[in-house]
């Protein structure tokens, strides 16, 4: 029993360690297919996805604590029978502002938090569009109200006006061979950024068929300083055959004009572990004209490539990529800190990932595993075998075998009603158990006979804390 114990508090220590700044819990179950995540700032936060054929969006003003359905009607009329995971951009640059990118050329634009929409084509439909994936909006991004980038395929839409006019782009008078084309977006990703009225950024392909199944590829980023007027080109592969290295940026965040991050992977770059790519993390300080390759590690035999990267300042922030891929920085990036997901049935659940901040605390939503909340912890809860009279803590005992007590104020309905339960979760971050309060109790007591020994997480409203099963 005793060697039980040092364990179990060996691998508590390693947790805090691990997971210095949040705890990840599911928030919202796997009820739809989540494709998309935006936040303005603490005060809401939106996640996009569909159900069959219809538009969802999802929306929290509790720091993604709890989740609400505002749509699930918006009928997506596409005849294919499968919309493709990049059909679907949301973004959230004010309160209540909504802005979605779609088929059809079409961006939808609410203003009273999705309640009602307004659609703006941005462009006329082939006559056969239901057999033409190029009309989607694949990259959505807007600096505020009225200035944003979108993109298709094939081409770029700038608005300085909330998209009741725009500018289009597609070759950007850039110097490129003939017989080469040049293609926006990602299959997975969004590609465009917007940073202000003037700076613009977006990933680039121009390519070259050289026969039915080969092709030669330069890839990199295009930027505007002056609203789109003219275009930079900044290289990051250049006339690439289909079995060399070729590096590509799929999403960016940019904390102002001149420092940002853009996140992707480099293709044919095998290694022990049988993986064909790197997952990459590239920096750049003079607003992406030229870019640093940050941080690299192997993609894994099932193409973990990175997909989204966020930050909550200049010195925290968490990448995540496909199937369960997730790092964290708190210094800037000059380390990432690996909490990836290595669950095979979790992995597969989280083929697409995207992330967001909201406030201070960081939001994951995943393809078909719900959504992920970070929390912070309310204060770090020593372990004791008994409760003594001058400990302050909140579960006791701790270690428990059989049954926990809790003891905090805000157990009590009547003193928050917003907590109307206790939630325990598994080190995964999912829930294994949850138990109703009453209104007048300050104490709760709880059977955890039937959990397994290890450690878990307890949630009461925005209180965090831990405790080891034996």
């Amino acid at each position: 029993m005793k060697k039980l114990i040092v364990f179990i508090l060996m691998c508590m220590l390693d947790v805090s360690l691990y997971s210095q700044q949040y705890y990840w819990m599911q928030t919202y179950p796997n009820n739809y297919s989540l494709h998309d995540i935006s936040s303005y700032n603490e005060t809401e936060c939106y996640v996009l996805g569909r159900r069959l054929n219809s538009i969802v969006i999802i929306k929290s003003d509790t720091l993604g604590q709890n989740w609400k359905v505002i749509t699930d009607s918006y009928q997506n009329d596409r005849e294919l029978g499968i919309i493709p995971p990049f059909s679907f951009r949301i973004s959230n640059p004010y309160k209540n502002y909504i802005f979605i990118g779609r088929e059809k050329y079409e961006i939808i634009k609410s203003s009273d938090g999705g309640l009602t929409f307004d659609t703006i084509k941005v462009k006329p439909l082939n006559p056969d569009h239901n057999k033409d994936p190029m009309d989607y909006i694949r990259g959505l991004s807007m600096a505020d109200t009225n200035v944003g980038i979108a993109s298709t395929n094939i081409y770029l839409f700038i608005t300085k006006d909330g998209w009741k006019t725009y500018e289009t782009h597609s070759t950007l008078d850039l110097d490129i061979p003939d017989e080469f084309v040049i293609r926006y977006g990602d299959n997975f990703s969004n590609n465009v950024y917007a940073i202000d009225k003037d700076n613009f950024i977006s990933n680039v392909l121009i390519i070259k068929q050289i026969s039915k199944s080969e092709y030669i590829r330069t890839t990199g980023t295009v930027r505007t300083t002056d609203g789109g007027k003219t275009w930079n080109l900044a290289t990051l592969s250049y006339l690439k055959e289909d079995n060399e290295p070729t590096n590509y940026i799929s999403s960016f965040y940019f904390h102002d004009n001149n420092n940002g991050w853009g996140v992707g992977y480099r293709s044919n770059e095998f290694d022990s572990t049988g993986s064909k790519y790197k997952s990459v993390i590239f920096k750049t300080t003079d607003g992406g004209f030229t870019w640093q390759n940050n941080f690299e590690v192997s993609a894994g035999k099932v193409g973990a490539i990175f997909l989204q990267i966020a930050f909550r300042d200049y010195k925290r922030g968490v990448v995540v990529g496909k199937y369960g891929r997730q790092f964290y920085t708190t210094d800037g990036g000059d380390t990432w800190i690996d909490e990836s997901r290595t669950d095979p049935n979790t992995r597969s659940s989280r083929t697409v990932q995207q992330v967001t901040f909201m406030g201070n605390l960081p939001i994951i939503s995943t393809i078909y595993d719900g959504i992920y909340s970070a929390m912070k912890y309310h204060k770090t809860t020593d372990v004791h075998s008994e409760f003594p009279n001058d400990y302050n803590g909140l579960i006791f005992p701790n270690p428990a075998s059989d049954y926990i007590t809790i003891s905090i104020p805000e157990i009590n309905h009547r003193v928050n009603p917003m907590v109307d339960k206790v939630q325990i979760f598994d080190m995964l971050g999912l829930e294994v158990l949850s138990v109703g309060i009453g209104l007048d109790l300050s104490t709760q007591k709880i059977d955890v006979s039937h959990l397994p020994a290890g450690v878990y997480i307890i949630r009461i409203g925005n209180i965090v804390e831990k405790f080891v099963k034996m």
